[in-house]
Parts: C-alpha cells; sequence; structure tokens
C-alpha cells in the first residue's frame, strides 16, 4: 500500500501468510513482480503507492480471519468505477463473522454485498474507494475489524474518523500493535478517547526495512511445554519489548507455579515438578484470547478450579474453541464446562484420572498446539488433522 521499497525480515512463510501475498499480488498494479524472495528469507515489497487495481479473479482467503478483515478494508479504497472485488475463503471462513464491519462500511457509503450467507463472507465489494469522514462502527466480537478500517484510512479520499459504538474494542493490545506499525509507515493516528481514532489520508511511505515481531502466541506453546513438564525453555525475541497481548502469558504461568524471567529480548520459564502447577481461579485472558486454549490444557493437570472469562470472541475463529476444547478434554476425562465468556476446568492435580483420546482438532492450529502440549505429559493422545499447523507452525 506505501511508497518505495521495502525489505521485510522475520516474515513467517506459513499458509496464511501465503493466502495474503497471492490476494496482495491480484490487487498490485505489478502482480506478482512486486515480491521478491531473497537471501535468508527476507521479502522485498516494492510498494504502489496507493495504486491498487481490480483483481482478474476473487480473492481468496483459505481460513485466514485476519486477511478477510484487512483486506476487506483494502478493497473499499480501490477506486475503479464500474469494478468489484470478491473476499471469499473455505467453508469455514463462510460462516465466520464479519457483519459489524461490512455494517460500518455501508453505513459510511461504500457498496458491498454478501454473496451466500447473512453476515459473512464471500462479499462482494464495488470499488469507488472509501470516503472521507465519521465511521462507527461495534467492535465486541473482533479487533480485527478495527485494525481493517485502520489499515484502510490513510488512502480514503479524505480523513477519517473511526467511532466505536462501546467505551472500547475487545483485544485492544492488537488494535495498539496495528497503530504502532500504521507509525513506522509514516501515518501518525491519535486517540482523543478511547474509542475514537482519527486517521489522515496522507497514504504510506515504506521504511527501507521492517523486521516482523517474533510471534507470542506462537511462543506460548514452548513456554507450556516447561511449565507441565518441570521443564526450562527460553524463548528468543519475545520479551518486554513486544507490542503483543500474549507476550505476557509468562505471568500467568508464574501464577500456576513457574519461575519466570523476561527482559527485552527474551523469556525465560522453569516449571515446578510436573504435576504440581495451581489452578488459576477465575482469569480474565480478554487481552491474549488467542492463548486461552493453552492455559485450558495446564488447567486441566492443575491443582485446583480454572475458570478462564473474557474469550467469547474464541467461539467464532477457525471454529468454536470453547465448545471444542470442552468437548476434546471431556474425552481425556477431565471435568470441564463451558461459560458464556470462556471454560471452567477443575484440575485434579497431575494426570491421575486421565486417559489418552483421539483429539479432533476441526482444522483449527490452536487446537493441535495446544494438545501437544498436553501430549507432553499424557500419555496415549493422538491429535488428526496434523497439517492444520502450517497456518502458523509450517516448521
Amino acid at each position: 500500500l506505501g511508497k518505495g521499497e521495502c525489505r521485510i525480515r522475520g516474515l513467517l512463510t506459513s499458509d496464511d501468510t501465503q493466502r495474503c501475498m497471492e490476494a496482495l499480488t491480484l490487487l498490485h498494479e505489478e502482480g506478482e513482480k512486486a515480491f521478491e524472495w531473497v537471501g535468508n528469507g527476507e521479502l522485498v515489497v516494492r510498494g504502489s503507492g496507493g495504486r491498487l487495481r481490480v483483481p482478474s479473479q476473487d480473492l481468496y482467503l483459505g481460513n485466514s480471519g485476519t486477511s478477510a478483515r484487512f483486506l476487506t478494508g483494502v478493497s473499499t479504497v480501490v477506486d475503479s468505477p464500474g469494478g468489484k472485488i470478491v473476499v471469499t475463503g473455505n467453508e469455514r471462513m463462510k460462516v465466520r463473522p464479519i457483519k459489524d464491519m461490512v455494517d460500518a462500511f455501508v453505513g459510511h457509503g461504500c457498496s458491498m454485498t454478501y454473496l451466500e450467507g447473512e453476515g459473512c463472507p464471500p462479499v462482494q465489494i464495488l470499488t469507488n474507494g472509501l470516503p472521507g469522514g465519521t465511521l462507527e462502527m461495534s467492535a465486541q466480537i473482533s479487533s480485527q475489524y478495527v485494525s481493517g478500517v485502520l489499515i484502510a484510512a490513510p488512502l480514503a479520499k479524505g480523513p477519517v474518523t473511526l467511532q466505536l459504538k462501546e467505551d472500547k474494542a475487545i483485544s485492544e493490545p492488537y488494535i495498539e500493535m496495528t497503530v504502532g506499525m500504521m507509525r513506522q509507515f509514516g501515518v501518525e493516528v491519535s486517540k482523543p478517547k478511547s474509542n475514537r481514532y482519527e486517521i489522515p489520508n496522507t497514504g504510506y511511505v515504506n521504511p527501507g526495512t521492517y523486521e516482523v515481531e517474533a510471534d507470542a502466541s506462537a511462543a506460548t506453546y514452548p513456554l507450556a511445554i516447561a511449565g507441565i513438564t518441570g521443564g526450562k525453555i527460553t524463548c528468543e525475541a519475545v520479551g518486554t519489548g513486544s507490542t503483543q497481548g500474549d507476550s505476557k502469558f509468562c505471568f500467568l504461568l508464574e501464577k500456576m507455579g513457574c519461575k519466570v524471567s523476561q527482559d527485552g529480548a527474551c523469556t525465560t520459564v522453569e516449571g515446578p515438578p510436573a504435576g504440581s502447577l495451581k489452578g488459576l481461579g477465575v482469569f480474565d485472558m480478554e487481552s491474549m484470547t488467542d492463548a486461552f486454549m493453552t492455559a485450558a490444557v495446564l488447567a486441566a493437570v492443575a491443582k485446583g478450579t480454572t475458570r478462564i472469562t473474557g474469550v467469547a470472541n474464541q467461539r467464532v475463529k477457525e471454529c468454536n474453541r470453547i465448545q471444542v476444547m470442552q468437548t476434546e478434554l471431556t474425552k481425556c476425562g477431565v471435568e470441564c464446562s463451558e461459560t458464556e465468556d470462556g471454560i471452567q476446568i477443575e484440575g485434579k492435580g497431575g494426570i491421575a484420572g486421565l486417559k489418552g483420546a483421539v483429539i479432533h482438532c476441526h482444522d483449527d492450529h490452536r487446537i493441535a498446539m495446544s494438545f501437544a502440549v498436553l501430549g507432553c505429559l499424557l500419555p496415549g493422545l493422538i491429535i488428526t488433522e496434523k497439517e492444520c499447523v502450517e497456518k502458523t507452525y509450517p516448521e
């Protein structure tokens, strides 16, 4: 979207990033020529300067919800009257919600229609550009709606104000991460109130190089392995300098009885003897919702009750994660139940009374990775659909 060339370092070559790149090549005037892989896994991108074209085919994004929300926003800035863009994905994507975001754009003057189910992709966008002015939106289901609007706004026809209908959005750390990245690409977003964002339509200017921050959500799994087995693990490149909410997952582990140290560059966790983790009691994970499944498997072998709250949005991810965690943990003999915004787990302390089981992942990478953590202590776990981890853990 920006002006100039940018060398991206540390980019994860996963299924999600591949789908996003394929869509961007369809939107970029230079197509595939704008993207070049060079040595050390670095990607050189020649910016479009905000000049995007109507793609020759649908933007198919698999089950990448982040890409679908972001590119729905980006599609609104394409200014080519008479053209149209369709954002779509696999069967699961076609039941994932996008209504609040689409309603906001339609209310702002954009022309969008659902091609199949109401409120879900595929969505068709007419390419008339994005007007300036105030856009109102609800942001209680996904912070990705907010980020999708923010990312598109600098390429609008005038300055944009995003006014949220609630006092604040869900999963705010992800929005702050978006705002911070936009600043590095030359756009200063102001936030006069907790639910109001003001974005200038100055366009983006690409930095010469951009270092992608290590994935703190992916780091929760090895850290949790240390916690559940009584081992010691250091994760490099995830520390106090991270803007991601999941970088604070280590302090959840500390509450469960682990020894934790974190500096600007890395995080180290040393677990107590296997079977001696402590339950969390009531624990709000709204700031790190993607890590709730990792916490849930630890709670299954911890001593005492854990009630995870603040993760209602996880029902509309790659699967209904709350329901699936309850179902699959129950297979293993864990006493647990769904709540309105989370899950309650009665941990017995260790694996006594638990059993191995065949885990159905519902093509969800985080279900698979979380039960892999449990499998480090509980024998006999078989995880099906293991290829689903290629979404974020391709190696």
